[in-house]
């Protein structure tokens, strides 16, 4: 299990060891199915991306009542006063 983990953190990072070197024969066709560098998708952005909308997701929303959201504006609105005066 280790050694997989190993292999596909090296295919990640791009190192490729010398029995994975070996170059397979293609033919005209096979060109065709290939993507230019520049439309690769780079999974290091697409992972962290979904891991931060999961995260996002996965946090429920707490019922604090009424009395707690008057209390939170009353107070933002006193330290909105407190630094306007200043």
């Amino acid at each position: 299990m280790m050694k997989y983990t190993e292999t596909e953190l090296k295919k990640k990072k791009g190192i490729v060891e010398h029995e994975e070197q070996k170059i397979k024969p293609r033919n005209a066709e096979d060109c065709l199915y290939e993507l230019p560098e520049n439309l690769h998708i780079s999974s290091a952005k697409k992972t962290k991306k979904i891991f931060s909308n999961q995260m996002l997701n996965g946090i429920p929303e707490l019922d604090v009542g009424i009395n707690a959201r008057i209390k939170t504006v009353i107070s933002a609105e006193d330290a909105k006063v407190h630094l306007l005066a200043e």
